[in-house]
């Protein structure tokens, strides 16, 4: 009926634009027709939703019951004789059941919704059936398929279901006491993955009540914190701040939390406590060493995701509060992990430490950037000091340390919240960075010579290793990020010489070779005179001069040095830094030097960029002799 007025309307529209040739009303007829084909597709677009939602009532309607209704008729009969799990089996076995729940098929619902039903579902989700049923191939689905059906029927966010989990005191008991009872390294790592999921669900639809069992359950959160090996696990005490309005499952956008989510993570002191388990694992070298190094890694992912998600509390207009602030009291936290990380790389001994990676990491995430920079005042409180003054974008761990990055919410690591909108100030937090700088420094320069080993190509006489490549990114990251104090102490320990020092020993490590140019060049782009004084005092200039002399004496044995691509990079920002300030250069550099190093850029290094150029376009440079040389884009 609508759309067939729709359409009386339109043909009387056009009618009277035709006679009367107004421009007003040709617009209301073109306007009038859009509007019409869009509600004619809306009206079909919804009854096409709900024919194939309400499709299997017809196909049962027409030719008979489903196979589910089947089954569910055969269990509620009166004569049956045989157990509810027998029929239970069968159902789960179907690989339609979850789109009939989702569907919301009254019948079937009910008999899911059955006490003894649902208790059976959970018993499935939260242990193993390992009575022999003398099939094997029934033996293997109660062990793997049954129980994730199981899973994804409790987590379907279905009102009815969900409804006959937090209504039943005994179901929620079992859910959420399931960590209470298992050991952390015997944990069944599938069963906690559906726990999670299932816990995550209700919180998202059933908000209230969920929250209702956590407040009179306390140890909830701690039993959480003990099994932070599993990453579902972790994952949870971060779902704990969901709202109800979360935009979907596991999302990382921004909703107002309950203040019991808020009071239930203080009351468990989580920051607090996670500190003290990452010293725990980084000291216990008893443990196996995947769950040593599975705790270490997902407490401080924890750590940093949680940290983000509560500066978002501002945003919701709640206070943050002190417990949950790693920026209040950084040396309770990050001080302390910096420090066991430490210990443990020299209790490692080969050059390698999980824990002080995990820990830098987190450091760097933390820092903030130019807009956010505040110096420390010591007249004004904590709270003053650790108040938003920025709204700044998300910066991710590619950002910091200058190379481009994926910005999806995950890359292979724990998701980090793109709507990172308010961040407090780190003067605090780099006051106890900086008091840590000196260890990292001795470390980053050490000598691992009896680490030396032989490749296909060579000896490694002095490997670099990873966890020293995590320090050089992590004070470079201090040098791009931190303030003007922090900034102040890395040049007082002659940071750029020990950089420029690796750079020049080792010209084929490339990932390395691009973490220093990046931030070299951040220095000279964006950095303050200070900064650049201190790479030009450090002697870069007459150091690239003698790489690239170097280079021009092996080049004939075809053994060009890896970092020259690097070098010629350095060069042109030298030189476009130079031709900017003009005169002002002066008082960065000795203008003989300067006036040395242009001439030198103009007669080599603008040779080379040409021949780069000429090589990248596929022409051969005899061949494209007298042609105009292309534009620079080495």
């Amino acid at each position: 009926g609508t759309v067939g007025f729709g359409y009386f309307a339109t043909a009387l529209f056009w009618q009277a634009a035709l006679e009367r040739s107004s421009a007003l009303l040709w617009t209301v007829a073109v306007g009038w027709c859009i509007i019409l084909i869009f509600a004619k597709w809306r009206v079909f677009i919804e009854l096409l939703r709900h024919v194939l939602r309400r499709g299997d009532m017809l196909f049962r309607n027409t030719f008979g019951p489903s196979a589910i209704e089947d089954i569910v008729a055969r269990a509620e009969a009166e004569d049956n004789k045989l157990p509810i799990s027998a029929f239970l089996d069968e159902l789960l076995d179907r690989q339609d059941v979850i789109a009939e729940v989702n569907s919301e098929e009254k019948r079937l619902l009910a008999f899911l919704c059955r006490p003894s039903v649902m208790e059976a579902l959970v018993d499935m989700c939260i242990a193993e059936n390992n009575t022999p049923s003398g099939d094997s191939d029934l033996d293997s689905k109660r062990k793997f398929k049954f129980p994730f059906v199981a899973s994804e029927i409790l987590a379907s966010e279905n009102g009815r279901i969900s409804d006959a989990i937090v209504r039943s005191r005994g179901l929620a008991v079992k859910l959420f006491s399931f960590f209470q009872l298992q050991n952390p390294e015997a944990v069944d790592s599938l069963r906690a993955s559906y726990v999670t999921k299932i816990v995550s669900a209700l919180l998202r639809c059933k908000n209230i009540e969920v929250l209702h069992h956590l407040v009179h359950n306390e140890s909830f959160i701690p039993s959480l914190l003990v099994h932070v090996a599993e990453e579902p696990v972790a994952d949870l005490v971060l779902r704990v701040l969901d709202s109800a309005d979360t935009g979907r499952f596991f999302s990382s956008e921004v909703g107002q939390p309950r203040k019991e989510s808020v009071d239930l993570l203080v009351n468990a002191n989580v920051l607090s406590e996670l500190a003290k388990m990452f010293v725990k694992s980084a000291e216990n070298t008893e443990q196996g060493e995947g769950f040593r190094e599975n705790t270490l890694t997902n407490t401080s992912k924890l750590v940093l995701n949680l940290s983000l998600r509560v500066l978002q509390l501002k945003r919701v207009l709640m206070e943050i509060p002190s417990e949950l602030s790693v920026f209040e009291k950084p040396e309770e936290f990050i001080g302390v992990m910096i420090d066991a990380g430490i210990k443990d790389y020299a209790a490692q001994g080969n050059g390698r430490s999980v824990a002080l990676m995990a820990s830098l990491d987190v450091a760097a995430e933390l820092l903030t950037t130019e807009v956010n920079r505040v110096e420390h005042d010591p007249s004004l409180g904590s709270s003053s000091i650790n108040s938003v003054i920025a709204m700044v974008s998300r910066m991710s761990r590619q950002k910091i340390f200058g190379t481009e990055g994926n910005e999806s919410e995950t890359n292979g690591e724990l998701t980090v919240m793109k709507n990172r909108s308010a961040l407090e100030s780190t003067a605090l937090l780099e006051q106890c960075l900086r008091k840590r700088i000196d260890e990292l420094v001795k470390i980053l320069t050490e000598d691992r010579s009896q680490d030396s080993f032989s490749n296909s190509c060579e000896k490694v006489t002095d490997p670099f290793g990873i966890t020293k490549f995590r320090i050089a990114e992590f004070v470079l990251a201090c040098t791009k990020s931190g303030n003007r104090e922090t900034v102040a102490v890395l040049l007082e320990r002659k940071i750029p010489e020990v950089f420029l020092q690796i750079f020049f020993s080792r010209e084929w490590n490339n990932i390395l070779l691009n973490t220093v140019t990046t931030a070299i060049i951040y220095s000279f782009e964006a950095g303050s005179n200070d900064a650049r004084k201190a790479w030009l005092n450090a002697g870069i200039i007459p150091k690239i001069m003698r790489a690239w002399s170097e280079s021009e004496e092996v080049s004939g044995q075809k053994k060009r040095p890896g970092h020259m691509g690097h070098v010629v990079l350095l060069c042109t920002t030298l030189e476009k830094l130079f031709l900017q300030l003009g005169a002002e250069s002066e008082s960065l550099v000795d203008k003989q030097e300067r006036d040395q190093f242009m001439k030198f850029c103009e007669e080599s290094v603008a040779k080379e960029i040409e021949r780069q150029n000429f090589r990248y376009s596929g022409l051969d440079e005899r061949e494209s002799e007298g042609d105009t040389p292309p534009m620079n884009t080495f």
